[in-house]
């Protein structure tokens, strides 16, 4: 069932007793770091669920009971329609399975009044339905829809998990998959974008900020923002113009403008979830940087570290007489996550991230 994902071992044997003993919660929650395989297991679990004897239906993404939602738009969020919509699908009976599954991608990217009207259906689940939300952010959900999810918190792989997920996929060589994995932060979805891109072209950067320590000034604090921003603007253009071009490329006569509207709305979101994965992808170097310094402080073990490229950087700054904790690194992030969220300029998001972090 689970034998193509690598990591979560102790999960995958929970998810395994849970459909053995038909003991599957209505409302699940899949929780966990960004790029460790969250969508594979809830993908898996479906099928699971829903395949019977025709598994093909479902690798073909056309099985009738399996319903995916993902944001969209410009903001990137969960609609209130599609979540109506949601609402209604729950209670209208399978088609061909005994059940019918939900996944919510980003679930965390709802806004409120469209929280809000899933709470019925939460508090009143279908018995035939269930749903899995899908997040790296559970902080950011609604406390009464927590509450009535069986939540399940997915662990950052280890090295050796990574190298062998690398391995199956790729033909490299040892050396080059644990070099990849030692950078890939826990994460499989890193390290196969390190493999194919290799590092995100704002790391170097950043690092040479937080190993500074201060800008000179703001001007400067404002340049390296926008500098930042610029790049991750970059990689979403890209994404935009290859997701139009692969949502056009099945229609052979002209759109009419419902349909347009409906693949601008669909690029618009995917647009706006890439800036908020570069955006993180900046976020986790930070947070990596702040965490390592406090293991060193601690003499943990070296080999623990997030960032062991930056070893000597690391070791100075854990000599500076004012070093930022890491809950004040975190809820630092936390705050350019929100503003993010509420549809800021990812470069001012940045200055106030730069600032509270006292790099001025």
């Amino acid at each position: 069932m689970f034998s193509h994902i690598f990591g979560n071992d102790k999960i995958k044997e929970y998810l395994v007793r849970m459909i053995r003993k038909d003991a599957i919660g209505n409302s699940l929650l899949f929780a966990g770091p960004d790029g460790i395989g969250k969508s594979l297991f809830a993908e898996a679990f479906a099928k699971a669920l829903l395949s019977g004897n025709n598994p093909g239906k479902f690798d073909s993404g056309n099985h009738p009971d399996l319903h995916v939602y993902s944001p969209e738009g410009k903001i990137g969020m969960h609609s209130i329609q599609s979540m109506r919509q949601l609402k209604d699908e729950v209670y209208l009976p399978p088609y061909e399975s005994d059940r019918k599954v939900f996944i919510i991608h980003d679930a965390d990217r709802m806004l409120g009044y469209s929280a809000n009207a899933l709470l019925k259906t939460f508090e009143e689940p279908s018995l035939d339905t269930i749903i899995i939300l899908l997040t790296d952010s559970p902080e950011l959900l609604l406390p009464t829809i927590m509450s009535r999810c069986r939540a399940t918190y997915f662990q950052r792989l280890t090295e050796e998990e990574i190298v062998a997920a690398l391995k199956s996929k790729k033909q490299i060589s040892d050396e080059e998959a644990k070099r990849i994995a030692a950078l890939a932060g826990g994460s499989v979805g890193n390290a196969l974008r390190l493999l194919e891109s290799g590092e995100h072209p704002a790391r170097e950067i950043i690092l040479k900020v937080l190993a500074a320590e201060k800008f000179s000034g703001y001007a400067e604090l404002a340049e390296k923002a926008k500098e930042i921003a610029a790049i991750a603007d970059s990689a979403v253009k890209v994404t935009e113009e290859a997701a139009k071009a692969d949502l056009l490329k099945g229609f052979t006569e002209k759109l009419n403008a419902s349909q347009m509207s409906s693949i601008e709305k669909e690029v618009d979101g995917i647009a706006s979830m890439q800036l908020a994965h570069e955006a993180h992808a900046v976020f986790d170097v930070i947070l990596a940087w702040v965490r390592d310094i406090h293991l060193l402080l601690a003499k943990g073990n070296p080999e623990l570290l997030f960032l062991r490229d930056q070893m000597a950087e690391l070791q100075k700054a854990a000599t500076r007489k004012h070093v930022i904790t890491i809950e004040e690194a975190m809820q630092a992030v936390k705050g350019a996550k929100l503003s993010l969220e509420r549809s800021t300029p990812f470069h001012m998001c940045l200055e106030n991230l730069f600032l509270k972090l006292n790099l001025i």
